[in-house]
């Protein structure tokens, strides 16, 4: 009983075993008609983009054809822009080569500028220094005004002893003293005045070279390039140019003005008795004037016999 118990579980235990096995052999089998349709399925897919690859290689090569068709068309354009480039450029040379020249002409006038600028910038101080010493002019005329009209209110020039104040002999005493020191101011004006005359015939003579190269570039673009805005430009300097030459005038004018206060001499009076015992008062003829005071005491001046003590030119 018990052997055919244990035949019987080991028929029922090979049975179930048969049955798995039977059933695992079949899902494997189908996983592998699986994969084989799949990678049929992918070769399908390829021949479709092979085809496609096919196609898109077709149509590069039309491309390709239609590209090297228009590149040698291009070519040949190219060609014949070049030769009528060529054309034009000779016609252009043989109508406008005057006008070539006008481009040089800017550039000299450029470099022409460049040049003069560090002279005219001297001319302009030198034109600045002329308006100070102008005003310096006026106020030395104001004072030698003042102390000629004084001089002669006063009547300095005939002063007689005992009969004229010792405050007006003080104040002919002060005005002369003054006009000494102005003297001092005008001899360094006109030393200020002859500086800038010798610095102006410096400047100038240089800008006079510049003003020949000027007046030939002008007259060559006028010639061939009558049609440049830079004529304008030639026009303000040639314009500038000739203002640097009437500074001489200027500058002559204030060395007339300051010689003329040269011209100018107050004697200092003094007084002289007469064999007569009359007191009198003249100047020395043709003396510098000369302060010589001394403490407490009137100065004196011994003029020559029959010379009037005045404001005169020398």
């Amino acid at each position: 009983m018990k052997k055919l118990s244990i035949a019987i579980g080991v028929l029922c235990l090979f049975g179930i075993s048969t049955a798995a096995l039977a059933q695992s052999l079949f899902q494997r089998c189908e996983n592998r008609k699986g994969e084989i349709q799949t990678m049929k399925n992918q070769v399908k897919q390829i021949d479709n983009e092979i085809v496609s690859v096919n196609d898109q290689i077709g149509d590069l090569m039309q491309q390709m054809t239609d590209l090297r068709r228009q590149r040698t068309a291009k070519r040949g354009e190219k060609a014949a822009l070049q030769r009528k480039i060529r054309a034009e450029e000779a016609g252009f040379k043989r109508m406008c080569s005057a006008l070539s020249r006008c481009e040089a002409y800017e550039r000299k006038i450029d470099r022409l500028k460049t040049r003069m600028e560090p002279m005219a910038e001297r001319l302009r101080k030198i034109h600045e220094e002329i308006r100070t010493r102008n005003t310096e002019v006026v106020r030395h005329n104001q004072a030698v005004d003042r102390i000629e009209n004084s001089y002669a209110q006063l009547g300095c020039d005939n002063l007689v002893p005992g009969q004229t104040a010792d405050s007006t002999i003080d104040r002919c005493t002060n005005l002369f003293k003054e006009w000494n020191d102005l003297q001092s101011d005008i001899n360094n004006l006109k030393k200020s005045v002859a500086r800038l005359q010798g610095r102006y015939q410096r400047v100038i003579r240089k800008m006079r070279a510049f003003g020949i190269d000027l007046a030939r570039l002008t007259k060559k673009m006028r010639e061939a390039c009558s049609h440049s805005t830079r004529i304008a430009d030639l026009d303000a300097l040639e314009k500038e140019h000739d203002g640097y030459h009437k500074i001489k005038d200027e500058l002559n004018d204030i060395s007339s003005k300051v010689k003329k206060f040269r011209r100018l001499k107050i004697v200092k009076p003094v007084i002289r008795m007469k064999k007569k015992g009359k007191p009198v008062i003249k100047p020395k003829k043709k003396a510098k004037p000369v302060i010589k005071p001394k403490k407490k005491a009137k100065p004196v001046i011994k003029p020559k016999k029959k010379a009037k003590p005045v404001i005169r030119p020398k």
